[in-house]
């Protein structure tokens, strides 16, 4: 008996969420993604569970937004002081 194919899951933990976003667009680590919520510079995620999920669409746009400009604040505070 064939199984029906299982659907893509629409939404990402963090960690896969930096995978996704290093293998399609650029490097960046679940941390770093961590930082951006926290300053909420990032894409738009949700909490369930306890833990951020984010959705490819969400992440795309993103990334491809005309605001996204390419200057990102350094990933730790104070580190151009």
């Amino acid at each position: 008996m064939n199984e029906a194919p299982t659907p893509t899951r629409k939404l990402l933990t963090r960690k896969e969420a930096a995978t996704y976003i290093t293998e399609t667009h650029f490097k960046i680590s679940a941390r770093t993604l961590a930082f951006y919520a926290s300053e909420d510079i990032g894409p738009a995620y949700r909490i369930l569970g306890g833990a951020a999920h984010y959705n490819r669409a969400d992440i795309d746009s993103w990334v491809n937004s005309p605001v996204h400009d390419g200057n990102v604040p350094p990933t730790r505070p104070g580190a151009l002081r």
